[in-house]
């Protein structure tokens, strides 16, 4: 039992400390997944000019003594960082998951309009999809 508990504890989500990684979550419930991605920006820092070719290309990202700044995209869209992290069916996946989400099975949703994934903010209707047989 205590196991089982700490198991639980150390995957939670601590909601003021988002993590960069690629998601998937539901719109509303009982909606279709959809990609979502939480990254950190890179602080631009303008180096001064060294030499007559121009500053090393390292010195154009480097960290800086504040705090980091993250951004979320839902489905290609920039959302508020917020929409993504506290999402209760927020799940992280793969790479390849969120290419496929975000790359084949759009183009195929966008093709297909009668497909849950082409309205990803509705929840699906099983009596209006048709069987697979």
């Amino acid at each position: 039992m205590r196991g089982q508990w700490f198991r639980s504890w150390a995957s939670a989500r601590i909601l003021i400390r988002p993590e960069p990684g690629f998601y998937v979550m539901r719109l509303r419930s009982g909606a279709p997944l959809v990609p979502a991605l939480i990254y950190q920006l890179c602080p631009m820092v303008i180096p001064q000019p060294m030499n007559v070719t121009g500053p090393h290309p390292e010195d154009w990202c480097r960290p800086l003594d504040r705090s980091p700044h993250y951004e979320a995209r839902i489905d290609g869209k920039r959302v508020d960082i917020d929409r993504v992290w506290t999402a209760r069916s927020l799940r992280r996946v793969s790479r390849d998951e969120f290419e496929f989400r975000s790359g084949p099975l759009r183009r195929w949703a966008r093709e297909n309009p009668s497909a849950p994934e082409a309205t990803p903010w509705r929840p699906v209707n099983l009596n209006a999809i048709p069987p697979l047989y």
